[in-house]
């Protein structure tokens, strides 16, 4: 009896012992580990402050002229490295004049991490261009996401599937855009509602080849059922559900061999943004993603810009270079373009980051690092580029978002809360337009 009541005693010195010990070693020279260092006398020595870390400057190409254009030279602008190409963002800024003046649709894939999960910043980004340009929808959505809770302009809530993706299933072959592909469990469904006042246009479905003969999903349209029979002649396959305004719609399937992707809300016009998130990614899983599979989807949704954004999971304190990444995005962006042939191709740089030193949060130091990989991919595979870092402030940027009130950024000092992602999307398309406006005029005749 003695000895139980003696134990969390020993198991305390023992603990403490061990901690007084890892004081004395540089955990974070073991980089594989990525461990903090530990000092448990930290409040106890007479420390000197450190100096703050210097961080490198964001330098732009001094080569201002490019074929036909005058380049940006300002940090904060956005470049395009394939102003001369054929998959010129200018193509894109063209595109955005001739919607306003007819009865045409234009769509964008936004690929991203949880920076963008749950819709956030391409919610906010898509309200912007169709309150300019036209459109009703949120575009492509899944039929289930961890973030379901967080959408703010969707009621969102699924039941009973079975979810493929690019980690309980990495070798398949058939996921889809967002990295998932989903099947029913028994009898799967989701619901989808929009605020009171608010209707679908156009609904449609995406499916994969069915094991089955004649599949169908069973739909709900404002509480009105009907069986809705589905294409399936290829490995993508497009069904419309409905095309006529309706407030509410549940989705059905109890066929556990009919791949599922997701849904479409839209309009027959206007300009559409399909957010693309996966949490963790570092742009590693998407190049999981099959040629074929983009190419199928494309061929429905006719892509006019892809937006690239990834780094906040590569960046690794101590780090300055990112071989492994530039290496990867590569190859992501080399697929997107066999893809999706002369299509503009926009990569946007890692945001700011913060870190802990000492107790005091600043920029992580390999942010920039990162900013400037990013760039140099970029130049690389001659696409559009926009330094997010730069442009939302740079150093000390989410410190400051995230000690701020009201806050803008979430106290992980990564995440931006729901009023810093409506800065960085007025932000993004104010760069947007500037950039239109600049290549239109700065086009040497």
């Amino acid at each position: 009896m003695k000895e139980k009541m003696l134990m969390p005693s020993i198991i305390l010195s023992i603990t403490i012992v061990l901690l007084l010990c890892l004081s004395f070693i540089n955990l974070e020279s073991i980089k594989f580990l990525k461990l903090k260092n530990v000092d448990l006398l930290a409040d106890l020595k007479n420390i000197p402050p450190q100096k703050p870390l210097q961080l490198p400057r964001i330098v732009v190409d001094s080569n201002a002229i490019n074929g036909k254009f005058v380049q940006p030279t300002m940090s904060t602008m956005l470049i395009d490295y394939g102003v001369d190409s054929s998959a010129s963002i200018t193509n894109f800024f063209t595109k955005l004049d001739q919607i306003k003046s007819g009865n045409t649709k234009m769509r964008i894939a936004y690929f991203g991490d949880s920076f963008i999960e749950a819709d956030y910043v391409t919610n906010e980004l898509r309200k912007i261009f169709q309150g300019t340009y036209g459109g009703n929808g949120i575009g492509f959505m899944p039929v289930q996401s961890i973030a379901e809770q967080g959408y703010n302009n969707i009621n969102f809530r699924s039941h009973n599937w079975v979810d493929k993706n690019f980690v309980n299933s990495e070798t398949n072959p058939i996921l889809g855009l967002t990295g998932h592909v989903f099947y029913s469990n028994g009898t799967a469904t989701t619901q989808y509602s929009l605020q009171k006042g608010e209707n679908f246009n156009v609904l449609k479905i995406y499916t994969g080849k069915s094991k089955t003969a004649e599949p169908f999903v069973t739909v709900g349209l404002d509480n009105v059922s009907q069986v809705i029979p589905l294409s399936d002649s290829n490995l993508v396959n497009e069904t419309i559900i409905s095309n006529r305004p309706i407030h509410d719609l549940k989705l059905t399937s109890a066929n556990s061999q009919l791949p599922i992707y997701g849904i479409s809300i839209e309009d027959t016009s206007g300009i559409y943004l399909d957010n693309y998130g996966f949490r963790g990614n570092t742009g590693v899983l998407t190049n999981r993603i099959s040629l074929d599979i983009i190419k199928q989807f494309n061929q429905y949704l006719n892509y006019d810009l892809i937006i690239i954004h990834y780094g906040l999971n590569a960046v690794s304190h101590g780090d300055q270079k990112f071989n492994w990444f530039e290496n990867s995005q590569n190859k992501l962006i080399q697929k997107i373009k066999t893809a999706i042939p002369n299509t503009p191709i926009l990569l946007v740089s890692v945001s700011d980051i913060g870190y802990n030193q000492n107790g005091t949060w600043v920029t992580e130091p390999a942010v920039p690092y990162m900013v400037s990989t990013q760039r140099n991919i970029a130049k690389r595979n001659k696409i559009a580029y926009w330094d997010l870092y730069s442009s939302m402030g740079g150093e000390g940027t989410i410190v400051k978002w995230a000690q701020s009130k009201p806050k803008l950024a979430e106290m992980d000092y990564i995440h931006l809360n729901a009023s810093g992602t409506k800065i960085i999307a007025k932000l993004f398309y104010d760069k947007l337009i500037e950039a239109k406006l600049f290549y239109s005029k700065n086009k040497i005749k």
